[in-house]
């Protein structure tokens, strides 16, 4: 059978009214959004009754972004780091009225909400990056644990070294502290490396260390104003404290997850938005005048005019039906609606699936 019917419908009103008219048009859910600005059969009539068409105000569209945005990112983090003993309370897909779902935004309890988990997120950031500080500060302490000397210490006559050396450079590098007299240990022994330090007279530095970097050593800097023992004592006892918080924000975040069922509600209430926001790009306006337009099926029309004349009086719209041309059919600008009896209608999706049919051709789903 042929798919169903379609025709473009245009609606003047007063711009004031536009919100309204595409809310409900967005709740039925049978209307396609025409581009009217960027369709060349609509250049002639624009050019002589809206010549100077202003520009879309983005304002809404960018803060409803914005905060759809901060939703997902609310979503994700306490998804991701709450406590696993706390159960997520998830959004009953149900069937609502946009009218309905949207009268349960409310912005200013949704900002100080986001703010709310906005300030433990941050929080939750600065453990990790404290955390991430201190293990590196442990790594690296661990390499020189048993080199007790405080970087802050200084002598006249003497100083010292970290270094580090392959495997196989070690034993040349060993035979010249050995003949150099330089005092040295190996404070750590790696699968491929050696890690040692060193005592010397500061006299003597430039030439220990040149024939050092000759044998292959690499000298480390201590990059902390502790000695290496002091520092890994340090980095256990802060990892121990960090842990304990990062425990007690866990159960705190846990207890969000009662709340996803409203962040949900809200990202969806959101989407809607920001599409209504979307469509108003493409229609065409005067400081006083709106005029939108979209394609329908035939049969739909009195339904649409119908919920519209429930909320505007007859007199306060104006509608317009055309049938598409020829041109239209050929550039493949008509969408496709399926119409097909209840038995069919859930294989529509299969049909969707592969390639919907093109307007006047056979609908294959039956």
């Amino acid at each position: 059978m042929a798919v169903n019917p379609i025709s473009k419908l245009s609606i003047l009103a007063e711009k004031n009214k536009q919100d309204t008219i595409l809310q409900m048009l967005q709740g039925m859910q049978s209307v396609e959004m025409e581009d009217i600005l960027h369709t060349q059969e609509n250049e002639e009539w624009l050019q002589e009754y809206f010549p100077e068409n202003p520009v879309f105000d983005d304002a809404a569209l960018l803060k409803f972004s914005e905060q759809l945005t901060q939703v997902r990112e609310a979503l994700n983090f306490i998804r991701n780091h709450g406590s696993s003993k706390q159960k997520i309370r998830t959004l009953k897909r149900e069937e609502m009225d946009i009218l309905h779902l949207e009268s349960s935004y409310d912005e200013p309890q949704l900002t100080d909400f986001l703010a709310q988990v906005k300030k433990l997120q941050e929080r939750w950031e600065q453990v990790e990056s404290s955390l991430n500080y201190w293990q590196q500060a442990e790594n690296w302490a661990t390499q020189w644990r048993n080199f007790d000397v405080d970087p802050t210490d200084d002598s006249q006559f003497v100083s010292y070294f970290l270094a580090r050396a392959s495997n196989d450079q070690w034993e040349d590098i060993q035979s010249y502290l050995k003949e150099a007299k330089i005092h040295y240990e190996i404070n750590d022994s790696q699968k491929n490396e050696v890690f040692f330090s060193g005592l010397f007279l500061k006299a003597e530095q430039e030439t220990i260390q040149n024939q050092l970097s000759e044998l292959g050593a690499l000298f480390e800097q201590n990059p902390y104003e502790k000695s290496p023992k002091k520092m890994l004592a340090e980095a256990k006892e802060e990892q121990s404290q960090l842990w304990q918080q990062q425990k007690k924000m866990t159960k705190e975040i846990g207890k969000l997850k009662q709340q996803v069922a409203y962040i949900q509600l809200n990202e969806e209430i959101l989407l809607t938005k920001i599409q209504r926001e979307k469509a108003k790009e493409n229609l065409v306006h005067s400081s006083y005048v709106v005029v939108i337009r979209s394609w329908i099926a035939a049969e739909d029309l009195p339904e649409i005019q119908n919920e519209l004349f429930q909320v505007f009086g007859e007199n306060e719209l104006y509608f317009s039906l055309e049938e598409p041309t020829h041109q239209q059919i050929e550039e493949n600008k008509v969408p496709t609606k399926l119409k097909n009896k209840a038995l069919v209608q859930p294989f529509e999706s299969l049909t969707s699936m592969y390639a919907m049919p093109k307007y006047e051709e056979i609908d294959p789903t039956p």
